[in-house]
């Protein structure tokens, strides 16, 4: 058993090669999952294996030694139910090698309120079972936690694993130049789509990241602000996701970046807005081609911190970013201590045993929504780390965020301050003590 925690950009899915030529040297049957199904198509396109969704009919069905006839495929997660027997279980099927790709969401799904990890008939049992007769197993996540820990313990039998980590590499660094990506912060959804209209008008190409769709918000999507900036700069643009995804135009692009790089290179478009569904499963490699600029814009807090920076990252060779993400007021690091870490509401000095995984899956859930409530504050702690340098020229942040939420919550007392005496009074002090500077 083996862990892989690496950053975005480490080469999760690109260290898996070795364990691929080995299976088909050493004819074992292989199986890649991942929560997703984009993924799955890539990783299959890339190791040229077994596609599930070109052989759903058969998917399931076993050779006379009891191993699947696709001996080395991918599967989103949802699918592996057609390794189903007569009787709700597992067929038995002999696979050799379990790669699960994103191990903390499938995980997730895995668990009924946790139970599942115990009972393998609860939900996707499938998975487990898969996991305990299996030679060897990969799980690759950016974040390994203790749900994915506990998991392994349960279903590789206590059998002994590696973890790997890779926290030195620096997302956020040109390997070639070893120059760091930076990152300006900005104060207004307003303001970051007019940082794009001004590229776009010096000639820039950009690509925007966001949690928006292409419809509703009343005329505050994709669509709409890619057609603001399309008239504003009379240059043509593109936006995607889930509705239009398929459509022969947006396919082409998404499955074959060259036709993107080309259409960038002669100025068919300048200018790409995405939503999640194309950032989970794709990235952007040009060296002819890259964008100048990718533009982050997350007003809803629909995503953490980890999210946006994996989506961010799908542009490997842009150097300059644009952030707004609106502030949450993290003005007391204490305070988020405190909710975190809570020794009333969570046993810390305990094993991770079957009977605190209950325990392990609340806490996990709890750490998501402070995570969700601190985004701005978590995905500037997490860059930083990763080599991303943060600007707040004019931005709202450090001690005028601390007087914004101060007096927020104190109005009537600093409004009764401000109306007394001895402010008045340090008030006239000062500027008679400017003024002599200045008569000076």
């Amino acid at each position: 058993m083996t862990l892989l925690a690496l950053n975005e950009g480490a080469g999760k899915t690109e260290s898996c090669k070795p364990i691929i030529e080995f299976a088909k040297k050493n004819n074992k049957t292989l199986l890649y999952i991942c929560p997703n199904v984009k993924p799955v198509a890539k990783f299959c396109s890339d190791f040229n294996i077994t596609y599930y969704n070109d052989v759903k009919p058969t998917m399931g069905d076993l050779d006379s030694e009891g191993k699947p006839i696709h001996k080395m495929m991918g599967s989103c997660l949802p699918s592996i139910d057609n390794y189903e027997g007569n009787s709700g279980y597992y067929n038995g099927a002999k696979i050799d090698i379990v790669i699960i790709d994103e191990i903390e969401q499938a995980i997730m799904m895995q668990t009924d309120s946790g139970r599942c990890i115990v009972n393998p008939e609860m939900n996707y049992g499938l998975l487990r079972q898969m996991c305990e007769q299996a030679e060897y197993v990969i799980g690759m996540d950016a974040r390994i936690s203790n749900l994915t820990l506990m998991a392994m313990e349960q279903w590789r039998l206590e059998q002994p694993f590696n973890i790997y980590t890779q926290s030195k590499v620096h997302t956020f660094l040109n390997l070639q130049t070893k120059e760091r990506k930076k990152c300006r912060w900005v104060n207004s959804e307003f303001e970051a789509i007019e940082r794009v209209r001004k590229a776009v008008q010096e000639g820039k190409t950009v690509a925007i990241t966001s949690e928006l769709t292409r419809e509703g918000r009343k005329g505050k999507n994709l669509s709409a602000y890619c057609k603001y900036v399309e008239e504003a700069t009379g240059i043509k643009g593109i936006a995607i996701d889930q509705k239009n995804k398929d459509d022969d135009e947006i396919s082409e692009i998404i499955n074959n970046p060259k036709i993107l790089s080309d259409k960038l290179a002669n100025g068919e478009i300048s200018h790409m807005w995405t939503s999640p569904v194309l950032q989970s499963a794709w990235s952007y490699v040009s060296e002819e081609q890259p964008f100048d600029l990718v533009v982050g814009i997350y007003p809803s807090k629909v995503l953490n911190a980890p999210n946006i920076v994996q989506y961010i990252c799908r542009f490997r060779q842009t150097m300059d970013y644009v952030m707004y993400i609106p502030k949450s007021g993290w003005e007391a690091p204490e305070r988020i201590y405190e909710e975190l870490y809570d020794t009333k509401d969570f046993p810390f000095q305990v094993r991770l045993e079957t009977s605190n995984f209950n325990d392990v899956f609340r806490y996990d859930l709890k750490h998501n929504n402070i995570m969700k409530a601190n985004i701005p504050e978590h995905f500037i702690e997490i860059t930083k780390q990763r080599g991303l340098i943060h600007e707040f020229d004019n931005f709202r942040d450090g001690d005028q965020l601390k007087l914004n939420t101060w007096l927020s919550k104190n109005n009537q007392k600093a409004w009764k301050l401000i109306k007394s005496k001895e402010i008045a009074e340090k008030y006239f002090r000062l500027k008679g003590e400017q003024e002599q500077v200045y008569d000076i």
